[in-house]
């Protein structure tokens, strides 16, 4: 499924909005049929094959909760 940037929901993206790095949870993109983007500090850390990697998914969607937090930016 893609977004209506032309790219896929499944993929994370990263932009800034303020000077503040944001990151999209590909989770909630893909519910919500756009990018939806939060503070790239809210996705923590994991190590995966010996190195430090940002988690995919936003802290809500992988305990299955509804994000607490509103986006702060979507694509469109």
């Amino acid at each position: 499924m893609q977004c209506s940037c032309g790219i896929a929901l499944n993929l994370s993206l990263f932009r800034s909005h303020d000077d503040q790095p944001l990151k999209s949870c590909p989770k909630c993109s893909m519910q919500q049929g756009r990018h939806v983007f939060y503070p790239e500090t809210l996705f923590g850390w994991r190590q995966l094959k010996g190195q430090s990697q940002l988690q995919s998914w936003c802290p809500a969607c992988r305990s299955k909760r509804t994000p607490e937090q509103p986006a702060t930016a979507r694509c469109g």
